[in-house]
């Protein structure tokens, strides 16, 4: 053992570090991290004040000009990512380090609703309106169908949150507008599983065992997000010159959208819920329920849900090229 967690409180991230980490083989693994706060461990910055360099110094980046350039969008969006993304377990950083390389010369395939795309560019933190905030995606990968046809996948990334942030009701209250808009109001129903329970200012999501309730909020509001997308509402917020490339997505009548969620599952997955299951097999109910849910709702030739969750282990022995540093660090 090179790791030791017992300094972390709460046992959740015990769990989660112990079950990562605990047996890294990533070189001088000790060296390169530092215990922050109570609950979290950082990778140190070896280049001073320079977060970006430090993760290409790093983990050997192959080519560091398109890193950097993915990473300032990446920590662009509105959630403070820059400020957490060395920390071990942050999403932000392992969709940045395991989608930034994706070209023409280093396309991802991969199998979506069993149709076969290849995607040849990845965008991150992409802005989609969902009322009068923005909601931004994650990954997006833009590609082509096996027939030549335009394709473009939102994922939202999730590495320990489906284990750590469950609940038996949502963390905030969610607005009323929700109940009115006319995509979210069709979901927002005693069919998605959850009971909703009203508020002055709000309403919340309860159920009567524990569960990522959170997490199915957030793909409601990216659905209503990509719907409003693929319906021509476009965020004037858009930055690093993706905007036009999603508006020719768009505008293509043959041009397919698909929205859906990517979680590590590593090591993680089979951590158990208080309930005695393991939180990869709840939030795949959860999620399976949903998609449901909007199939039956929405009929749309443009825009589907993945039927199913994706999962970062697709990476470990898959021939797009990936830093072996990168996988190292994930699934050592």
């Amino acid at each position: 053992m090179i790791f030791n967690s017992e300094n972390i409180r709460k046992r959740k991230n015990r769990d989660i570090y112990n079950a990562m980490f605990k047996h890294s083989t990533f070189p001088s693994f000790e060296k390169v991290i530092y215990q922050s706060g109570d609950n979290a461990y950082m990778l140190k910055e070896t280049v001073k004040n320079d977060k970006c360099e430090t993760l290409i110094e790093l983990f050997d980046i192959d080519n560091p000009d398109l890193f950097r350039l993915k990473y300032q969008q990446a920590v662009s969006g509105d959630g403070n990512e820059e400020s957490r993304i060395l920390t071990l377990v942050s999403s932000t950083l392992c969709a940045l380090l395991f989608f930034y390389n994706i070209t023409d010369t280093n396309p991802l395939e991969l199998e979506l609703n069993n149709k076969r795309v290849v995607f040849s560019k990845s965008i991150f933190e992409f802005r989609n309106v969902v009322f009068s905030n923005p909601s931004n995606i994650d990954v997006t990968l833009v590609g082509k169908d096996q027939q030549g046809n335009r394709v473009v996948l939102l994922l939202e990334s999730k590495m320990v949150e489906y284990y750590r942030d469950v609940n038996i009701k949502s963390k905030e209250e969610i607005s009323n507008k929700y109940l009115s808009d006319k995509i979210a109001s069709k979901l927002y129903s005693e069919d998605l599983g959850y009971e909703i329970v009203n508020s002055n200012s709000g309403f919340r999501l309860h159920s009567n065992e524990i569960s990522y309730i959170d997490g199915i909020k957030q793909m409601i509001s990216h659905f209503v997000g990509v719907k409003n997308l693929v319906d021509g509402k476009y965020s004037d917020k858009n930055g690093h010159g993706n905007l036009e490339l999603m508006k020719e997505c768009v505008e293509d009548e043959n041009a397919k959208f698909y929205l859906g969620v990517i979680l590590f599952d590593k090591k993680i997955g089979e951590l158990k819920l208080s309930t005695g299951e393991a939180c990869l097999r709840a939030f795949m109910f959860r999620y399976r329920s949903l998609v449901k849910l909007i199939n039956e709702r929405f009929n749309s030739s443009k825009l589907e849900m993945l039927n199913e969750v994706m999962l970062y282990s697709l990476f470990q022995n898959n021939k797009f090229f990936v830093e072996e540093k990168i996988k190292k660090f994930y699934f050592s």
